[in-house]
């Protein structure tokens, strides 16, 4: 649902943002840069994190991992997959699920 409306978005030239909780979540940030999410409103608290992050992944291996996502059988899978990605480029963050 989240990356048909950033598709939409894209497709008729309108900008979409995440806002609330889940766009301030370190854990998910990969996620939702790899789900197309451009611009996000945070809680200033967790702005250097999260800028920590972005600036420490590629959009390329951020839409892997969404497509992995996507594809997953479950929340548990998904966890797993943000956890695997967290590991490997050392994002060492607390669980959000």
């Amino acid at each position: 649902m989240l990356q048909r409306t950033v598709q939409a978005g894209v497709k008729h030239q309108i900008p979409v943002s995440l806002c609330g909780e889940l766009a301030g979540q370190v854990r998910a940030a990969p996620l939702i840069l790899g789900l197309g999410f451009r611009e996000l409103s945070i809680m200033p608290a967790s702005l250097p994190e999260v800028r920590r992050v972005i600036r420490n992944v590629s959009v390329k291996n951020t839409q892997i991992l969404a497509e992995s996502a996507l594809n997953a059988s479950s929340a548990q899978a998904i966890s797993g997959l943000l956890d695997e990605f967290a590991a490997t480029y050392a994002l060492h963050t607390p669980t959000i699920f």
